[in-house]
């Protein structure tokens, strides 16, 4: 996915359409221009360039933090009804279409992706709903490997993950 997303001829347009398709939402030719824009635009103020006169310019001017790109996913996520995860997510996959268009190995990139995805997952899912759709022992196991996960991915720095009662 990630490879064909960097190797599209209009690759913030891929990732749009990806990001829309997981969504679940209609996927449109102008509702795809129309979000590149914004996150292009986006870009071109992160890089310190004057955006007033850029489609979507006074929007993103307007956007809060310290990178007007992640703003403006975030208010792409927020018209979508993405979870933060989502959004944060998404976050991860422009990282690895950008790195891979940097010249990074694919293969290294998409593992690190995959991985990192696996983690935010696990670490969000880390609730009664996330597991109620499994019988009471299917439950017990996916809690148990959850935990065993974040166990063995602990390198030292302090839990913000809440598991189990302890």
């Amino acid at each position: 996915m990630l490879r064909e997303i960097a190797s599209a001829r209009q690759p913030l347009n891929a990732l749009i359409e990806f990001a829309l398709r997981e969504k679940g939402a209609m996927v449109s030719a102008d509702a795809v221009n129309r979000y590149a824009d914004m996150l292009s635009t986006a870009l071109a103020a992160d890089e310190g360039d004057d955006v007033s006169n850029l489609p979507w310019g006074d929007f993103v001017v307007s956007l809060d933090g310290s990178s007007k790109f992640d703003s403006a996913v975030f208010a792409l996520g927020q018209t979508l009804n993405a979870s933060e995860a989502e959004m944060r997510q998404l976050i991860t996959v422009v990282d690895g279409v950008t790195a891979i268009m940097g010249g990074d190995d694919p293969d290294d990139v998409e593992n690190y992706i995959e991985a990192a995805l696996e983690r935010d997952e696990a670490f969000n899912s880390n609730e009664v709903e996330a597991f109620s759709h499994l019988d009471e022992e299917s439950q017990e196991y996916e809690q148990e490997y959850l935990e065993a996960r974040i166990s063995a991915a602990d390198d030292g720095s302090p839990s913000h993950i809440e598991v189990g009662d302890e």
